[in-house]
């Protein structure tokens, strides 16, 4: 199952695909979910995926255990090996850099259809 949902927060306007949405809110499909919770954004996955959001800079993120060594990204691979998790897109090590959080992110970054060239 792939699912694509591009939620954007901006200034309390919420945006799915390009949608005004209001929470709380279901997906059409029954694939995911978002709610306040606190002062996040939670968004829930039938596959398990959860992901709170600050609407500034913290997010955290939960995946079900049978993702194990089947995902990797910002937070790593999922291995259970913290010492291998700075690693970027192409495989690059970033652990010894002084800046190696953030070269790392830059790594990961996707393109958002919405900014403006």
């Amino acid at each position: 199952m792939q699912l694509y949902a591009i939620l954007r927060a901006i200034s309390a306007i919420l945006q799915v695909n390009k949608t005004r949405i209001i929470l709380p809110y279901i997906d059409p499909e029954g694939l995911f979910g978002i709610r306040k919770k606190g002062r996040f954004l939670r968004f829930d996955s039938i596959a398990g995926v959860i992901v709170e959001y600050d609407r500034e800079w913290l997010a955290i993120i939960g995946v079900p255990p049978h993702y194990q060594r089947q995902v990797d990204g910002l937070c790593g691979d999922y291995n259970g090996d913290s010492r291998n998790d700075l690693r970027g897109r192409n495989g690059t090590d970033y652990s010894s850099h002084n800046s190696g959080h953030s070269l790392m992110a830059r790594t990961w970054k996707v393109f958002d259809p919405w900014d403006k060239a």
